[in-house]
């Protein structure tokens, strides 16, 4: 694992792009501005964050296709999306968490030496004993450890 290879979960980017959780915004922001750390996600992620995003639920509003493209235009430069295959899917079956899609996003970010998980659902990650899992309750910690 390296201590400079960060994973974004999907509800990240999910509520930052939806301006549902103003402090994903602000994490968000915050990494993309880090010097001399990568940054991670998965096609997995990105896929169901544009899935998301394009459908109204409650108070979310959808976005149309060209903010969609405006994100990726002006967010995801910095961001290096990790494809996900079926031997990722298999391998995921081992690990002890039950939230399939944890366990997916976790070995996609493991395969690639993410040390530094950050998610708003630190729960679904706590079966994972190589890596440090950040989430918007401790915000300040990820400015501190990062």
């Amino acid at each position: 694992m390296y201590k400079n290879y960060i994973f974004i979960d999907t509800n990240i980017l999910i509520y930052a792009f939806s301006e549902k959780k103003p402090k994903a915004k602000e994490c968000l922001d915050y990494l993309l501005k880090l010097q001399g750390r990568k940054l991670f996600t998965s096609s997995f992620c990105v896929g169901t964050m544009i899935s998301t995003l394009q459908k109204n639920k409650g108070d979310r509003k959808k976005l149309s296709k060209e903010e969609i493209i405006d994100i990726f235009k002006n967010d995801f430069s910095k961001i290096n999306i990790l494809p996900f295959s079926e031997t990722d899917i298999e391998n995921s079956f081992a690990h002890l968490g039950n939230d399939m899609e944890d366990n997916i996003q976790y070995q996609i970010g493991a395969k690639a030496k993410c040390y530094y998980f950050i998610t708003d659902d630190k729960k679904g990650f706590k079966f994972f004993k190589n890596i440090q899992v950040l989430n918007l309750e401790n915000y300040l910690a990820i400015k501190q450890k990062i």
